[in-house]
């Protein structure tokens, strides 16, 4: 019987990056709960909560929403961010 070490969980877009980090997280035996890109702050709060996540997986572009609720998913550890593929354009179009 091999024990989970930690909760992810995925608050992104379904996009490559996405599927390129659940599949090693699915190997290794870590359960992974997904976290609409669409939702909203509430809804972000509860499904992180409820799941007890401990990392949590996003892009980018949703830091700045996540940096509002942070304080209020009290299990979270870890927070990893997937990098834009360009990122001056992405920058450029985030202003």
């Amino acid at each position: 019987l091999q024990l989970t070490l930690f909760q992810a969980a995925i608050f992104a877009e379904t996009q490559a990056d996405w599927l390129i980090t659940v599949l090693p997280l699915f190997h290794i035996n870590v359960s992974v709960t997904t976290v609409y890109a669409t939702l909203g702050e509430k809804a972000v709060i509860q499904a992180t909560n409820e799941t007890e996540a401990t990392l949590l997986i996003t892009s980018v572009e949703l830091l700045s929403k996540l940096a509002t609720i942070r304080k209020k998913m009290p299990k979270l550890r870890s927070l990893v961010y997937f990098r834009p593929l360009y990122p001056s354009k992405k920058l450029a179009s985030m202003n």
